[in-house]
């Protein structure tokens, strides 16, 4: 065994191959446990991450899904309106106020004589009996649906008169006829007539 003697040590300084392998000197030195320890720490460190970093949590999965059926909710009325909308497109109405070519048959309303079109009579009488509550309410809705039309085709009259008025034509807004207007005019004195006379009994 080979020697050393520092000035400074005590005690002489024994060669590496006093020790025999570098296990047995890290063993002497505890440099072994201390790297095992390390490394084992190391290893488990590693091991949370990896658990840690596989997928979202089951919290954040019942988030996903409840914000997903959310966002569900929310489309549903949209739904409903383009069904019903398409729905009701696909019907074809029960009259027409312009005569065509599905609508060829004129009709007249019971209250106020009003002119509408329906594809054939028999079809109005099985849907629409006559004296039917029914009937009543589709000679209603024609009789409001024509009012509303004389009354735009009305104003659009007056606009027209007040132009040619406004331009320096006051000939021509003199005589201007207001047809729709007149129409109304007509239309009202028969519900007053109707009124009265309901009044009367």
């Amino acid at each position: 065994m080979l020697k050393t003697y520092l000035p400074w040590m005590p005690y002489p300084l024994l060669c590496r191959g006093a020790f025999g392998s570098p296990h047995t000197f890290r063993a002497q030195f505890g440099g072994g446990p201390r790297q095992r320890r390390h490394h084992g720490h190391h290893q488990g460190g590693g091991g949370q991450g990896q658990g840690a970093g596989q997928g979202p949590t089951a919290g954040a999965q019942e988030q996903q899904q409840r914000a997903a059926m959310f966002g569900l909710v929310q489309l549903l009325p949209i739904v409903l309106i383009l069904f019903f909308t398409y729905f009701q497109s696909s019907q074809s109405p029960p009259f027409s106020l312009a005569q065509d070519a599905t609508y060829r048959v004129q009709v007249l309303t019971k209250r106020l004589s009003i002119p509408f079109y329906v594809k054939t009579i028999a079809d109005l009488e099985k849907s629409y009996p006559l004296s039917s509550e029914a009937r009543l309410r589709l000679e209603r809705q024609v009789e409001n649906a024509y009012y509303e039309r004389l009354e735009a085709r009305c104003q659009q009259e007056r606009l027209m008169r007040h132009r040619a008025w406004t331009w320096g034509n006051r000939e021509q807004a003199r005589l201007m006829k207001l047809e729709a207007c007149e129409e109304i005019e007509k239309v009202n004195e028969k519900l007053d007539s109707i009124r009265r006379q309901q009044h009367a009994y």
